[in-house]
C-alpha cells in the first residue's frame, strides 16, 4: 500500500477509551442498525448484515445520518468519542485515536482518547515515541484523510520517524487513516483510525469521503459541546452543516450524497450563505463562518 494512496507530537498521556453505559451504547446501534433497515439486535455485525443483504451503499449514507443523530445526544467529550468509535467499528476500524485541541495553548486543554489495547496503548502514552510518530504533524498540514502504514507513509522519513513506525509495527499496528479538521478559534481535532494494510481496501472509492464526513460531524460537535455558547444567529442550523462539511474540503456533490439532498440544494444554500456573510466566494465565507463562531465565544 503506497503512502499516496490517497486513498503534534507531544508528551501528553493518552486516555483509553472506557466504553459508555450500556444503555447509551445500544442507543448508538440502533441509530446504525435502523438506518441500515436491520433489527438493533444486530449489534456490532451490521456490517455483515448490510453485505449480505447487499445494502452497503444504502447503509453507508443511511449511518451517516444516523451518525449526526446519535451525536445530537451526546454532552460531553467521553460520550462523543463514544459515538465515534462506534462508526469507527462500523466503518471498518480495529481501533481509533483522538486528539482535540486548541493550537497555541498547551497541553492543558487537550481532549484525548483511544481505544488501543495492549503494546499499542503504552506506546500512544509515551513521549518519545509521539515525539517521533510521523502521521499526525503531516496530518496537521493537510485538509483530506491519508491513509498509512508502517512500512510506507507520508512526511517525516528519519530516524526517529523509521523507529516510532517499526516500534507501531511490533505492537501489532499495520496502518490506518489519518486526518485532521480545523474549527473554531483554532480548534482543531486530530483523528486515527487503525486498520490491517488489507483493510485499508475499504477506503478506496468513496470511502475516505465517509469517513471524512464522520469525523468532521464529531468535531463539529466537539465545538458545539465544549464552547456550547457558540452561535450563529443569522445561519440556520443546515447552512452550519453544510459550512461544516464544506471546511472539511468536500464537493457540493460529496455534500449533497452526504446529506442526501440534490446537489443543486446545496449550492443555492451555499449562495444564500455567501449573501448573508456579505462575501462572493464559499471559501472567504467558510472563513468568516469560523471567524464569527471565534468572536461569539
Amino acid at each position: 500500500m503506497s503512502a499516496s494512496c490517497g486513498c503534534p507530537a507531544t508528551s501528553s498521556s493518552w486516555v483509553e477509551f472506557k466504553p459508555s453505559p450500556a444503555g447509551v451504547r445500544r442507543s448508538c446501534r440502533r441509530f446504525l442498525c435502523a438506518s441500515a433497515g436491520l433489527p438493533s439486535s444486530i449489534g456490532q455485525e451490521a456490517p455483515m448484515m448490510m453485505a449480505q443483504h447487499g445494502q452497503a451503499d444504502g447503509a453507508a449514507s443511511g449511518s451517516s445520518l444516523a451518525l449526526g443523530e446519535a451525536l445530537a445526544a451526546t454532552s460531553d467529550f467521553a460520550a462523543c468519542f463514544d459515538v465515534l468509535g462506534l462508526s469507527a467499528t462500523d466503518s471498518g476500524f480495529n481501533a481509533v485515536a483522538c486528539r482535540h485541541f486548541i493550537e497555541g495553548h498547551g497541553q492543558a486543554d487537550d481532549y484525548e482518547r483511544h481505544t488501543l489495547e495492549g503494546a499499542a496503548s503504552a506506546l500512544l502514552a509515551e513521549g518519545a515515541f509521539r515525539r517521533g510518530w510521523p502521521v499526525e504533524p503531516y496530518a496537521l498540514g493537510r485538509s483530506r484523510p491519508f491513509c498509512w502504514t508502517t512500512s510506507e507513509w507520508p512526511g517525516e522519513q528519519g530516524g526517529l520517524a523509521r523507529h516510532a513506525m517499526a516500534r507501531l509495527a511490533a505492537a501489532g499496528i499495520e496502518g490506518g487513516v489519518s486526518m485532521s479538521v480545523r474549527g473554531p478559534i483554532q480548534r482543531a481535532t486530530l483523528v486515527t483510525g487503525f486498520c490491517t494494510v488489507s483493510g485499508l481496501s475499504a477506503f478506496a472509492g468513496d470511502g475516505l469521503d465517509r469517513w471524512q464526513v464522520a469525523v468532521s460531524r464529531f468535531h463539529a460537535r466537539l465545538c458545539e459541546v465544549l464552547s456550547p455558547e457558540i452561535r450563529v444567529p443569522d445561519l440556520s442550523r443546515r447552512e452550519c452543516e453544510i459550512l461544516h462539511l464544506t471546511a472539511s474540503g468536500l464537493t457540493a456533490m460529496a455534500v449533497a450524497r452526504e446529506l442526501e439532498v440534490a446537489e443543486a440544494t446545496v449550492k443555492f444554500h451555499l449562495a444564500g450563505i455567501r449573501k448573508k456573510l456579505g462575501v462572493s466566494k464559499t471559501s472567504v465565507a467558510v472563513a468568516k463562518f469560523q471567524a464569527l463562531i471565534g468572536l461569539a465565544i
